[in-house]
Formats: structure tokens, sequence, C-alpha cells
């Protein structure tokens, strides 16, 4: 009965630490993006300091430190299953991103890490109905 218990509690702290960090603040910060085409090949490469804001309900995309060109949007759905917070797992965000010019797109962003290698991943789909594909890989990251 009592390994039980301990069995319990420990699945218990594993499951809280891991669904704690799904709701904190963290800054993401990468030195280019990779812009692609729907296949996922590399079309360019901007080499321009790129810092992704999250938290729970919103997410906020900055470069060049220029708050006046950003993408930004509210949360609508989110999936979170990290299996070592930060270091291997997977967040998928249902958001509707907005530019500088208010242009609504209907996006999906992935945060995925595998052995501590992050990767955002952006799937825009812009009015016209063409999608836009960025990848920005990340070299830092801090929780708020």
């Amino acid at each position: 009965m009592k390994r039980i218990l301990i069995c319990l509690f420990v699945l218990i702290v594993s499951g809280i630490s891991v669904f704690a960090q799904c709701d904190q603040k963290v800054v993401w910060t990468a030195p280019k993006a990779d812009f692609a085409d729907e296949a996922g090949n590399v079309t360019e490469t901007k080499d321009v300091k790129v810092v992704i804001r999250t938290n729970k309900k919103e997410i906020k995309i900055t470069h060049s430190d220029d708050e006046t060109d950003t993408l930004q949007g509210l949360i609508k759905e989110v999936t979170c299953n990290w299996k070592d917070a930060f270091k291997n797992g997977k967040t998928v965000m249902k958001v509707d991103l907005s530019d500088r010019n208010t242009q609504m797109m209907n996006s999906i962003i992935t945060i995925e890490a595998k052995d501590s290698k992050i990767l955002v991943s952006i799937l825009a789909e812009i009015p016209d109905g063409t999608k836009k594909m960025i990848k920005i890989p990340v070299d830092s990251y801090k929780v708020e």
C-alpha cells in the first residue's frame, strides 16, 4: 500500500511540473528565421534576432527588437506534451496571428524540443488562402 501511494505521489508531482511548464511565461530567443514553402523546404533565411514571448493566453513574435513589426495573437487552443521540460516534448498552439497591418492569419505554432534543441514552427494561412511557414531555431529561453 505504501508503494502504491509513493508511486501515485511521484506521478502526480511529475504531471504537475510538466503541466506547469506549459502555463509559464517564457521568452524564446533565436538568431534567425527560415522561411519555407509548404513542403518545408527553406526558401529564404533572415539573420535577425527573433524574440518569442509566450504565456498561457497569448504569443508575441518580434524581430530585430522592432516593437512596431510584430506578429501577435490570442491562443485559441493548446496541446502540451513534454516528457522533459524544455528538453524533449512539444507544445502546439492554434492562434489567430495579426501583423502590424492587422492582417489576421489562422496559424498553428509548434514549439518542439528534441535532445534540448528547440525549434519553433509557424504555419500561417494568409487571408488570400496561401500558406506561409517560418522555422525559428531557438538558441536560448528564459522562464519569467
